[in-house]
């Protein structure tokens, strides 16, 4: 098959699978995550101390937004669904259920957390909302920016179509005693590095249908944006834990089952931790030519001198490190311990 014929039938149907992904993920994201985001966080109630929720309270009461209201027991909120009545978030009532057992703590400060952390919910949650309604915009108005947008794909393609005649240039601008030698490290290093970045990919789409599947059968909403969410910042370790754990228990709750099923949820994301520290290691480590110490110290050592950059980063600078190492390095160490020591003579056979 022709270069040019293949390079346009992958490219053609890449750029219209993520132009089809871009445009129904773009409509339906925004929908999705703000219904996320007033089921976990509720209406929002504002508080008139606050500087900034006075200043909302404010603007609304002069443009005689219909959406601000107030409950029965003074406070101001904002009923998104214009009913007038004030949905309460997950949070709330796990907080409002939880407090009976903690009634050391002042009623006061209890409330001032549920508003905290409704308002960080809402606010953390919002940009995702305002990034899912950012995209629909620029999807609708593409044809503005088409100049600059078809640029990217445009150097792409004739890469793609010229990239083999850029091989043949630089190979034969190689010095040529090193030539081989060249050519085979750098083949080396391009499949390590594509077999980590595949098993990469390969995890966390396993760990992405495996928490989603789980978490389904614990009857857990919004079982798919957590198993995504979890899937995708598992790239990180453990952050796909920290953050998908905590969403997946306040989804979970329900005021006669909530305790079995916080339990349940916690043991899927020790599960799926678990299974994934045992075979990353395993998976990767093997496909890039890490024995599985070197691959966590690789870890280790690298997230402590580059913190998160280093964590993302630290196995394929180790794969690059250890395939140079075994081709310069290795061979003069085995040069320095082959040689007699001073003062003795070689040992010479004698046939």
């Amino acid at each position: 098959m022709r270069r040019s014929f293949a390079v346009t039938v992958i490219f053609g149907a890449l750029l219209i699978g993520i132009g089809a992904a871009l445009v129904l993920g773009g409509f339906s994201a925004a929908d999705h995550l703000d219904e996320v985001r007033i089921e976990l966080a509720g209406d929002r109630v504002l508080d008139e101390k606050n500087p900034i929720d006075a200043e909302k309270k404010k603007d609304m009461e002069e443009k005689r937004d219909p959406r601000l209201h107030r409950d029965p027991d003074g406070h101001w909120f904002v009923s998104e669904d214009f009913s007038g009545k004030r949905k309460v978030g997950v949070i709330e009532k796990i907080t409002v259920a939880m407090a009976p057992r903690l009634k050391r703590i002042p009623q006061t400060w209890i409330e001032s957390v549920t508003r905290a952390l409704e308002t960080q919910a809402g606010e953390a949650l919002n940009v995702g909302v305002q990034a899912s309604k950012g995209l629909q915009t620029f999807i609708s108005s593409l044809w503005n920016f088409f100049g600059y947008v078809f640029l990217v794909p445009l150097y792409a393609f004739f890469l793609l179509l010229a990239f083999s005649d850029m091989q043949r240039v630089v190979t034969a601008h190689l010095p040529g005693a090193y030539r081989e030698r060249i050519i085979s490290i750098v083949v080396r290093i391009d499949r390590a590095l594509a077999s980590f970045f595949r098993g990469r990919l390969i995890l966390a789409v396993a760990r992405t249908l495996l928490t989603w599947g789980a978490l389904s059968l614990v009857g857990v909403r919004f079982a798919f944006f957590v198993g995504v969410v979890s899937g995708v910042l598992s790239v990180v370790p453990f952050l796909g834990m920290i953050v998908g754990a905590p969403l997946a228990i306040a989804f979970a709750y329900e005021p006669e089952s909530w305790g079995a099923r916080c339990v349940a949820v916690l043991i899927i994301f020790s599960v799926t931790e678990t299974l994934e520290s045992l075979v990353y290691p395993t998976l990767i480590g093997k496909n890039v030519g890490l024995h599985p110490l070197a691959f966590i110290l690789s870890l280790f050592c690298f997230g402590r001198i580059f913190g998160l950059f280093g964590v993302l980063l630290a196995v394929p600078i180790a794969c690059v490190v250890k395939i140079l190492f075994v081709e310069f390095v290795l061979p003069e160490i085995k040069a320095l311990a082959a040689e007699s020591p001073e003062g003795t003579p070689p040992d010479v056979s004698t046939s």
